[in-house]
């Protein structure tokens, strides 16, 4: 194996060690089932592992494996052709405990379920996942002109649908 290959290897399997939250919350932010968060997680990770001497640089590590994630959780989604709406208490703690209150979470949650799926996207892995646009785009393959249109569409909603109390009893 190649110094370089054996490098992309060694980030990938680096990555996934130190991400193993982020990843597995960001599969069941999709598709709403621990099981299935589970199999798209190690899905992806099998994906990653047998095609990773397509990757020509290690810094690209965590782009490319978050586009192999998200089309992994879409794929499923239209396999199954379901989008499931999931209650707070089922969703895994480290999802509950990043924001300050439950009714906080139940508003963002039921808001951010209310966008399309390429919106909903570009937020979570903005915000959520922490990561630069021009990584999203990469990983959407699209022009960052497109995300970042889509994400400030997207925060006006979710602000316009959250000011407007569409989500929330309390004002």
């Amino acid at each position: 194996m190649s110094t370089l290959k054996n490098e992309v290897y060694e980030a990938l399997i680096e990555f996934i060690e130190k991400n193993q939250n982020n990843i597995y919350r960001l599969a069941y932010s999709y598709v709403k089932s621990q099981d299935t968060a589970l199999d798209m997680v190690q899905e992806s990770i099998y994906k990653a592992i047998k095609a990773y001497e397509k990757i020509e640089d290690p810094s690209s590590v965590k782009p490319w494996f978050y586009k192999i994630l998200v089309n992994t959780c879409l794929d499923e989604l239209r396999r199954s052709n379901r989008m499931i709406a999931t209650a707070p208490e089922e969703l895994p703690e480290e999802a509950e405990d990043s924001l300050s209150s439950r009714a906080d979470y139940m508003v963002l949650y039921k808001a951010l379920e209310s966008l399309d799926t390429e919106t909903k996207t570009v937020i979570v892995l903005r915000y959520f996942e922490d990561m630069k646009l021009i990584e999203i785009a990469k990983i959407l393959e699209e022009n960052i002109n497109s995300v970042k249109s889509r994400l400030y569409r997207g925060l006006r909603l979710l602000k316009f649908q959250m000011r407007e109390g569409d989500f929330s009893d309390a004002e």
